[in-house]
């Protein structure tokens, strides 16, 4: 399947990632390359959209840090 619009489902999505995991080595100067590439944009873009990844707190980051290092 040959995608020519943004990613707006997860069903849409699935389709998406088992499509790039068919393609992901191909040539980057040949045609399914360019799908490759286009598909990581459209990925990315649902992903930051759906599955938002935040920052942890600045305080707890440091805590942790300390513990793993005693």
């Amino acid at each position: 399947m040959k995608w020519d619009k943004i990613i707006t489902t997860e069903q849409e999505y699935e389709k998406a990632l088992a499509r790039l995991a068919i393609i992901f080595e191909a040539d980057p100067d040949r045609a399914e390359g360019m799908e490759a590439e286009l598909m990581v944009t459209l990925i990315a873009k649902y992903e930051k959209e759906h599955y938002p990844v935040s920052l942890p707190d600045p305080i707890d980051a440091i805590r942790e840090l300390m513990e793993k290092k005693d």
